[in-house]
This record gives C-alpha cells, sequence and structure tokens, in this order.
C-alpha cells in the first residue's frame, strides 16, 4: 500500500461512505446549559446550531471554555451567542479528500455535513475520518512513525 494508493482512495470515495453519524442538533434560542446537558448526554464535543435544518453554527467545547466560561457568561445564555457562527460544511457527495483539505485548513476537529439543499445530515469528525483509514488501510496506518520526538520529562543534567 502507498502513498498514492491512499490519495487516490481518498478522492475516489466520497463523504457519505464515512457513514457520519446524524450530529446532535439544537436551535439558535436554546442555551448554553441545554446544548452542555446534550453534549453530555451524546457524548459529543459539539452541538450543531440549525435553523430550519440548515447550519448555522456549531458550539463545541473549546467555545464553552473560552466563550462561555472564560467570558463569565451565564448557562442561560442563548447558545446562538457563544457558538462559532457560519460553519465549514463539507456535502455527502464531496470527496473524502475535499473533507480533509477542509479540516487540515481550518484545524478543525469536526465539519457539519449537508444534502444538496444545504439541510445537515451527519457531523463528520477527525476520528470517524481516522477510524476510517484504519480500517481499510490497516497496515499503513498502525506503521506510521512517531511524527514527533517524545516527551522529556526529567531535565537533562539534574
Amino acid at each position: 500500500m502507498t502513498l498514492k494508493d491512499i490519495r487516490t482512495h481518498l478522492q475516489n470515495e466520497t463523504v457519505s461512505e464515512l457513514d457520519p453519524p446524524p450530529g446532535v442538533r439544537v436551535g439558535p434560542s436554546a442555551t448554553v446549559r441545554e446544548a452542555i446537558a446534550l453534549m453530555q448526554q451524546h457524548h459529543t464535543g459539539c452541538v450543531l446550531v440549525c435553523d430550519q435544518n440548515k447550519p448555522i453554527g456549531i458550539f463545541t467545547e473549546q467555545d464553552y471554555v473560552q466563550r462561555v466560561i472564560g467570558a463569565h457568561r451565564d448557562l442561560d445564555t442563548p447558545v446562538r451567542e457563544c457558538m462559532s457562527g457560519k460553519p465549514v460544511t463539507v456535502r455527502s457527495t464531496d470527496s473524502i479528500a475535499t473533507l480533509v483539505e477542509r479540516i487540515h485548513r481550518g484545524r478543525y476537529r469536526r465539519i457539519p455535513v449537508v444534502n444538496e439543499t444545504g439541510e445537515v445530515v451527519g457531523c463528520v469528525s477527525v476520528r470517524n475520518l481516522v477510524h476510517h483509514l484504519a480500517e481499510h488501510f490497516p497496515a499503513a496506518v498502525y506503521n506510521l512513525a512517531p511524527v514527533s520526538k517524545p516527551i522529556q520529562h526529567d531535565r537533562e543534567g539534574a
């Protein structure tokens, strides 16, 4: 299995083949408290904020830490005031290569998946992508060399 084989696979397979989960959704008037409760209940790191099933924002754990806790906001604040607006999306018919490029360029961990009319059909994560690659290319994924140096816990010369 070569890198070229993996690239070809990513260009030829569509996002729908990742079988993205439906994603947890709330309306823009939902409170941060409600959004956090849903995130906990569904064991996910985000909720999609939708208006008529179209994504208008995404509220993530990072948004919670920075825009709620860090800004000393009340948990009854509407989620629309704390979400990341205008989320980057992928269509279910886009190639996985397109998804990878958007994740990489935007440094996203999760991206809403929409259909041809812009309605949410799911939410794909880096984890979904890694699982897909590990399933289709186990030898290539499990034999990857580490990309960083080990962390040294003791000071040299101490």
